[in-house]
């Protein structure tokens, strides 16, 4: 078993690096963190985070010192920026794979790890230069922490883990941790409740020995966590009040306060938004979460699923509860759901519930896989709208329509066959395998998919210094940080009608709108360096056609 854990881990572990340093980085978000950890590593100033010509503490500094310490040593690139990413998550599987082997067993364990692993919004972190995989590290070690209080083992050392999962975490995205801590031993409290009062039927009511601690060490061990989280965190903000005085409460206000209160950049989303979503996010998991979660609550009475149960609703409600709403906010709910969702499936196999042995069920599976197949079949849409397309584009494009199928197909014969852990395999390793096609193929080819690298990259051969390029109605930042941070955007779409040209910089990006709406005595003050048309996924999905325009020297 621990051969099969170690092989799960390499195989994971190389679809998470596959492709990271071919594959443009993502606008909006990639991008800003990455620009702003290359601003960090050019300056030196490692306490203050600068976008551009603005300070960025929406986030605290962690993930921009790990960004920029990879940048350091593998250089300036899109693969460097995504490496802390891919660290974090290969240690949360380390972290799930132990924890669950010394507490539980090491099947459970293989499971949970291969499920975590291959979720679709696990993957999207884990390749991604965002905050999202290496604060689920932290939280994730903090809620294990918090476990083995609830076990009645929180010692010393259980206490002191503790404390640096919860300042690290706060050094990463602030008081989140605090949160799901609290919400997560709210829904504890919650369970307990509903069992006093609606006992399982055949069960003895469980009895998790919390600890039975004398109150003077229970608060020591309180003041030992305080102490750590406020030691690791503090310094920094102590050094950035001293730069930018009121900034860490002004961020306090905007981020957390406001943020729970009203969308923020039009982040939202109904009510259930997370329901909704996780059909997606969980995939291909999804499809076994109305058993797993039919089962937890037959398990509730076994403390570590009890725990686990908790976990999962608590956030949850918290992330609901919150205005603004992206899918990636539930991410360290992952891990126990995973955990649940493999103790459903072993306890499947193992024939001692029957979740996927109803009739119904083979039904259930086909209609999956003709969505899998569906999906597989869709990027082909891309072959209309940018026609033509590289050749290995279209090599890369029928893999995967041709895996997707064959993926579906397998996945629904091996359920049909009864055998549960073998359709589950296959259901992780379709996901591995989308990945590699997609990384290794058509996205390090798909050149309208990188419409920001390409005009950064035309602007970086160009040597631009600063106050000589502007990006108008295009702005994405990833212009920005492959064209080496000079350019910068301007707010005002009509820019080029109200400005005297001998006042415009020599460079100019620009959208085909904003062009057509130049009279032809200003279009005459430029010519048309470069032309690029692409898919702008991050504006509304639009097509567009973006220029590059170089001002004429004038007599």
């Amino acid at each position: 078993m621990v051969w099969r854990f170690l092989g799960i881990l390499a195989l994971l572990s190389a679809a998470y690096f596959i492709g990271n340093n071919t594959t443009s980085l993502w606008d909006r978000d990639e991008p800003r963190y990455a620009q702003a950890s290359r601003q960090m590593l050019e300056s030196g100033d490692w306490v203050v985070p600068m976008l551009l010509d603005e300070p960025r503490l929406k986030k605290p500094v962690f993930i921009y010192w790990c960004q920029a310490t990879a940048m350091k040593y593998l250089g300036v690139n899109a693969g460097a920026a995504r490496l802390p990413s891919v660290v974090a998550t290969v240690l949360t599987l380390c972290l799930i794979g132990l924890v669950i082997g010394l507490h539980d067993n090491a099947r459970t364990a293989t499971w949970t790890t291969f499920i975590y692993g291959t979720a679709a919004l696990t993957i999207a972190a884990a390749k991604m230069s965002i905050t999202d995989a290496v604060l689920t590290l932290f939280i994730l070690g903090s809620l294990i922490c918090l476990y083995r209080v609830y076990i009645g083992r929180g010692g010393w050392g259980t206490m002191l883990a503790m404390g640096i999962s919860i300042g690290l975490a706060g050094l990463t995205k602030g008081p989140v941790v605090i949160g799901v801590l609290v919400t997560t031993a709210a829904a504890l409290i919650v369970l307990r409740l509903i069992e006093r009062i609606w006992p399982k039927p055949g069960t003895l009511p469980s009895r998790v020995i919390s600890g039975q601690l004398h109150p003077l060490r229970m608060t020591l061990k309180l003041l030992l966590v305080v102490g750590i989280s406020a030691a690791i965190v503090g310094p920094w903000i102590y050094l950035v009040e001293r730069r930018e005085a009121g900034s860490i409460w002004q961020a306090i206000v905007n981020e957390v306060l406001l943020r729970a209160q009203k969308p923020q950049e039009g982040h939202t989303g109904p009510p259930g938004y997370y329901l909704l979503t996780v059909w997606v996010t969980y995939f291909p998991w999804s499809l076994l979460l109305p058993a797993a979660i039919i089962e937890a609550w037959r398990e509730r009475h076994v403390p570590a699923v009890r725990f686990a149960i908790a976990a999962v609703v608590g956030p949850w409600i918290m992330f609901e509860l919150v205005a603004t709403k992206l899918p990636h906010y539930i991410l360290p709910t992952y891990a126990p759901l995973a955990y649940l969702t493999a103790r459903c499936l072993i306890r499947s196999d193992d024939g001692d519930t029957a979740e996927f042995h109803q009739p119904f069920w083979p039904n259930v599976v086909a209609m999956w896989s003709v969505l899998i197949a569906l999906v597989g079949v869709a990027p082909w849409a891309a072959a209309f709208f940018f026609h033509p397309l590289h050749w290995k584009t279209y090599v890369a494009l029928a893999i995967l329509s041709v895996w997707a199928i064959f993926y579906g197909v397998k996945v629904h014969a091996e359920f049909s066959r009864r055998y549960p852990s073998a359709a589950a395999m296959w259901m992780g390793l379709g996901m591995l395998g989308n990945v590699f096609v997609l990384y290794w193929g058509v996205f390090p080819v798909s050149q309208f998919m990188r419409v920001g690298e390409r005009v950064g990259v035309f602007l970086a051969e160009q040597r631009i210094p600063p106050g000589q390029a502007i990006m108008i109605d295009f702005k994405e930042t990833s212009v920005a940080f492959y064209q080496g941070g000079t350019i910068r955007p301007q707010r005002d779409n009509d820019f080029l009608l109200k400005t005297d040209p001998a006042d415009w910089p020599k460079w100019i990006v620009v959208t085909e709108a904003v062009w057509d709406k130049l009279p032809p005595d200003r279009r005459a003050q430029v010519d048309i360096a470069e032309r690029v048309r692409g898919w702008n996924y991050a504006d509304g999905g639009r097509i567009v056609d973006v220029l590059v325009l170089r001002k004429k020297a004038t007599n």
